[in-house]
């Protein structure tokens, strides 16, 4: 019999051999034990490649390897790279990503002078918008932080006004996170493919994660050139006074086309993939256009889920797909990574005393804008701290110079996070000086915010609350306007009878 864990060499996208397979002790996105991994030989000579293979195999037939504690005698009989191969990725104890940030640039508190304020309301609603007058961001020139009028900001925003130079330390996603994510986009994908959807809708599912959380557009590359995104989703408030932008930070059309190559190609995998899975559950349970019942249809599609997931195919496009991302890494030419023991990085950090320099560097981790897709690497951070003069233009604003202000995902990004407020948000309650409540004054206050104002009063920081309505200069005619402070007014209400 063909044992379950064997290597194999192989070509990938990189230069010289590498070698793929399942590893017993690393579970796949799903929780299953044998993740497929990748991993460069370091050499283009075939015999030496085998020969690396060969002891690899040696290694995954003994159980009594299958240990971290056992890397220091498996370095002594193996060579560093098979070692490297197995044992990266088994390490225990992994730092947090708010530790890492913290270790860096530290938050202060009020024993400092300084005062937290959490920006927290639904997505759209302005949050980041606000942030951007209370640091002097110009909505021209320094684009930092991204807006847009939907799903925006999915990273922990953290920024610390102080005199002197520059600081920022950007966090990513874990790469089995990230992994999961394109593994999921892979599914969505051959959904749509097995659906006999048009190309544009499966490479758009291949490119937005269903959550929009994470967007490879904004890695990969667009399908279609200058697309700003369905339903302006990746585009900033207002089209019609587009942002300038840098030539430099563009995405010349040279890159553009060779991103577009890249992409068919992904999309012919797909269509092959699907085309496999496919006929798999065609033989099982028939196909799937004769499926008489929509329950009997998803059904199909949920087997037919099941068995991408155990293609080798399915895994290889996995793998060349997290190759293609860490490769953007390294367009980012200024600052300073630090590497796990697999490669991926943790964290990215920078200095320096120029406001334009900065912000250029801070923006491939936090910009949004369409001319940038195929660089940016936005979706990857799961958190970014800086720290330096970022003090509003308006006079009247500069009420506490020092300040720390906390922006992060919106409620209601998901539709879970709509109907309920996620512990990721209350458990910063007890940190902070201020709630800042941001809604916006279109209309009436929605259950999302509302669910907001219950779960602030039921834990016990109503005196931290504050709420600031934005777009007011959109608002028309009296019983709109009278409808806010409607809302506005049963919000206090709600708290009040809370504690009475």
């Amino acid at each position: 019999m063909k044992p379950i864990y064997q290597a194999t060499k192989t070509r990938s996208n990189r230069p010289g051999w590498s070698v793929i397979f399942r590893h017993p002790k690393r579970s796949d996105s799903r929780g299953r034990p044998g993740l497929k991994v990748r991993k460069g030989l370091g050499t283009q000579n075939e015999a030496e490649a085998e020969q690396l293979v060969n002891e690899l195999n040696l290694l995954l037939s003994d159980q009594r390897w299958w240990s971290n504690d056992r890397r220091r005698e498996a370095e002594q009989q193996f060579k560093n790279v098979v070692v490297s191969a197995f044992f990266d990725g088994l390490e225990a104890g992994k730092i947090s990503s708010s530790a890492i940030r913290e270790g860096k640039i530290p938050l202060p508190t009020q024993e400092d002078g300084y005062s937290r304020i959490m920006l927290t309301g639904t997505t759209g609603a302005g949050k980041t918008t606000v942030l951007r007058h209370l640091i002097g961001s110009d909505h021209e020139n320094d684009r930092f932080p991204s807006t847009s009028t939907a799903r925006t900001t999915t990273a922990e925003i953290e920024i610390v006004t102080a005199e002197g130079d520059y600081e920022a330390v950007v966090t990513f996603m874990p790469e089995h996170e990230v992994r999961a994510h394109i593994e999921e986009c892979i599914e969505e994908a051959c959904l749509s493919a097995i659906q006999q959807k048009p190309e544009e809708k499966i490479v758009s599912s291949l490119l937005s994660h269903r959550e929009q959380r994470f967007r490879l557009s904004y890695i990969l590359g667009q399908w279609e050139e200058n697309d700003p995104g369905d339903e302006d989703e990746f585009s900033f408030d207002d089209h019609s006074t587009e942002e300038s932008i840098n030539e430099s930070e563009t995405v010349s059309r040279k890159e553009a086309e060779k991103n577009r190559e890249q992409l068919v190609h992904y999309l012919k995998s797909i269509n092959e993939l699907t085309i496999v899975a496919g006929t798999r559950v065609d033989e099982e349970l028939g196909a799937l256009e004769d499926q008489k019942t929509p329950d009997d249809k998803a059904t199909w599609l949920e087997i037919f889920s099941e068995t991408l997931y155990e293609e080798d195919e399915f895994g290889r496009l996995a793998l060349d797909l997290m190759e293609e991302v860490e490769d953007r890494f390294d367009f980012v030419s200024k600052g300073k990574f630090k590497k796990g023991p697999t490669g991926w990085p943790s964290s990215w950090d920078y200095a320096c005393n120029s406001r334009e320099e900065f912000l250029e560097q801070i923006r491939w981790f936090s910009s949004n804008h369409y001319k940038q897709f195929g660089k940016l690497l936005t979706p990857l951070v799961d958190g970014l701290r800086v720290r330096g003069p970022f003090f509003p233009r308006l006079a009247p604003l500069l009420v506490a110079p020092k300040l720390v202000l906390l922006d992060g995902e919106g409620i209601g990004h998901t539709a879970k996070s709509a109907s309920s407020i996620s512990t990721r948000v209350t458990r910063k309650f007890s940190e902070v000086d201020m709630i800042l409540v941001v809604d916006n004054a279109e209309q009436p206050m929605q259950s999302a915010p509302l669910e907001l104002l219950r779960s602030i009063g039921n834990s016990g920081h109503a005196d931290k609350l504050a709420v600031t309505f934005t777009h007011f200069d959109q608002v028309k005619g009296g019983v709109i306007f009278s409808d806010v402070f409607q809302a506005a007014i049963f919000s206090q209400k709600l708290l009040q009878r809370q504690f009475a």
